[in-house]
């Protein structure tokens, strides 16, 4: 998670800013045509090495394979084992185990590759790692869609093995990661900006949003639980009214009247007019107080994270760096709000981040479970 306590040492998710490979431009493709601010252009070009041109076909694509990625999990359902944005050949690529099933993924435009592990075989292995007690040395696993196996990371592979083993997940369906670097939560009316939690710790604003009870915004459970005092700017702004953490990892801030909710994310060109989720491989922003406007890309969905607090499952992976205080803070895709920074590994940082990422709530559940909805305009 990514908290930033005042003044002891702080809790947050970092990430490596990974660089993608030479993005070729076809001629005949369909570019986003929108506004894109400097800042976005910016990060593009520093965390994924994309130019100005190279990030309007990047997200034009990947606004593509996000609707064919929807549609297929609607039609095949597990039979989907998985899938993910190649941006070499511009496609999503769907990964199967049957002709049939390969058949419909060429239909609704996505590249099939037939893989050994069906959706089903890795759902019940991460079913059996779910409810296997894992160890402090465990940092956490997820399905990784792109290799057809279920990464699972820690600090020693010896680890690895006999939690893997404990839970009776066949070892050819796992990818051990070992890293020396245990996970942390990280915690330091506009997405990314800083707010601070009963004048102890800071965190940061995910999305402005609205209940039933009134209006409000939307950040990591880990930053504070119910009832706890918020204050923006040194301003009192309200308290948290709900607050899951762990097993999920997501809250509701309630403000008081004067304050304005946006739909905009600090940094981020586009407001935020909807929710679609972006497939895995595709590039992907993040806004927080303390590390700022920062990209990367998508690269694990459903991951659990053995945090020292709890698991939090149902998490997303991505490549964008974080530090402490960055908490709670927006992650988007185009005009796509996609989630709130967790946590990550306790070692990483955005001037060194190799090696490094963050984990992140979707919003979807979250909004679900809180009740809450978005503020689209």
């Amino acid at each position: 998670m990514n908290r930033y306590v005042v003044p002891a040492a702080a809790f947050a998710l970092l990430a490596a800013a990974s660089v993608l490979s030479a993005h070729t431009v076809d001629s005949t493709s369909v570019a986003y045509t929108g506004e894109l601010s400097p800042a976005l252009l910016q990060a593009y070009e520093r965390d994924l090495g994309l130019n100005e041109q190279q990030a309007r076909e990047a997200i034009g694509y990947e606004n593509s394979a996000a609707t064919v990625e929807q549609n297929l999990q609607k039609l095949l359902g597990d039979r989907l084992a998985g899938s993910h944005y190649d941006p070499a050949i511009h496609r999503l690529v769907a990964s199967v185990t049957d002709e049939r099933s390969a058949q419909v993924a060429r239909r609704l435009g996505a590249e099939p590759r037939f893989v050994a592990h069906s959706g089903r075989a890795l759902a019940d292995g991460m079913a059996k790692l779910n409810a296997t007690a894992a160890g402090s040395e465990i940092a956490g696993w997820a399905i990784d869609p792109k290799n057809n196996v279920i990464t699972v990371s820690g600090v020693t592979a010896t680890a690895i093995d006999a939690f893997v083993a404990e839970a009776g997940v066949p070892q050819d369906a796992v990818r051990a990661e070992v890293s020396p670097a245990r996970l942390v939560p990280h915690a330091t009316i506009t997405g990314g900006i800083a707010f601070n939690i009963n004048g102890s710790s800071r965190c940061s604003i995910g999305f402005s949003a609205r209940t039933s009870a009134g209006d409000g915004f939307v950040t990591a459970g880990h930053c504070g639980t119910s009832g706890a005092r918020v204050t923006i700017g040194g301003q009192a702004a309200g308290s948290f009214s709900q607050s899951t953490f762990p097993g999920n990892d997501w809250a509701f801030v309630a403000v008081g009247s004067g304050h304005t909710l946006t739909n905009q994310v600090q940094g981020h060109s586009q407001p935020v007019t909807g929710s679609t989720e972006s497939a895995v491989g595709a590039s992907i922003c993040r806004s927080g107080s303390t590390t700022g406007y920062r990209c990367g890309t998508v690269s694990a969905k459903n991951q659990t994270a053995n945090y020292p607090q709890g698991a939090v499952r149902g998490l997303t992976r991505s490549t964008a760096c974080s530090e402490p205080g960055d908490s709670g803070g927006s992650f988007v895709s185009g005009g796509n709000a996609q989630g709130t920074l967790s946590g990550g590994p306790s070692n990483a940082s955005c001037s060194s981040p190799s090696g490094a990422y963050s984990l992140f709530q979707p919003v979807l559940p979250a909004l679900s479970a809180l009740g809450a909805t978005l503020v689209l305009s």
